[in-house]
């Protein structure tokens, strides 16, 4: 399955940045440990990749609140570590992928938001690229339910060139409160060829 390359733009953090976003991605990840949490479900039997997820997904985060403040919007980061409900980035989501070819990766919509933008961030170390942003609900469509090798990582993989460019990204107070939908059935999650879905949501 191809994946394509979408432009993007270039964010370079600086020594400071890095260092910052990467130690609170290792503090993220140090909490989960502590609390007993199984952490990113897609790399659950693999602890290095465990901490490489957390620390990349937080320096993606600090790339996209470094673009977005020098385009004059000041948002806070990181997060309220016991916030679910609100962005990474203030009303936004962020994705990462170490592969410049990567998909956008989303999760059944009864576990990530639906109703609001997706910033994908494609790179490694402290130079990111930031490809493009989609909202929930047009990442999650049943032709996106993918898995790159086997049956653990089903997910929703969005690809690049179904992002919209950066530059047309919705404003802060234009965003909807971050929302998730009920899952569909009282059955515990588990990932299968097939996304639990409404109805509804599968013929919209």
């Amino acid at each position: 399955m191809g994946f394509g390359l979408k432009p993007g733009v270039r964010v370079e953090l600086s020594d400071a940045d890095f260092l910052y976003a990467g130690s609170w991605g290792a503090r993220r990840r140090l909490v989960n440990i502590l609390r007993q949490r199984g952490g990113d479900d897609n790399n659950r039997k693999d602890s290095e990749k465990q901490w490489q997820h957390w620390i990349d997904g937080a320096i993606a985060e600090k790339a996209v609140q470094a673009y977005l403040l020098g385009q004059g919007v000041n948002l806070k980061w990181p997060k309220d570590s016991e916030s679910i409900t609100s962005g990474d980035v203030g009303p936004y989501e962020i994705r990462h992928s170490r592969l410049h070819t990567g998909r956008l990766l989303i999760k059944e919509p009864h576990l990530d938001n639906y109703n609001v933008p997706y910033i994908f961030v494609t790179g490694s170390g402290n130079h990111q690229v930031i490809r493009g942003w989609i909202f929930g609900y047009d990442a999650m469509k049943p032709h996106y339910w993918w898995t790159p090798d086997n049956a653990e990582r089903w997910a929703f993989f969005c690809p690049q060139n179904a992002l919209q460019d950066i530059s047309t990204l919705p404003p802060v107070w234009k965003c909807q409160v971050p929302q998730k939908l009920p899952a569909p059935d009282s059955h515990p999650y588990k990932r299968s060829s097939e996304p639990r879905l409404p109805a509804w949501w599968v013929v919209s």
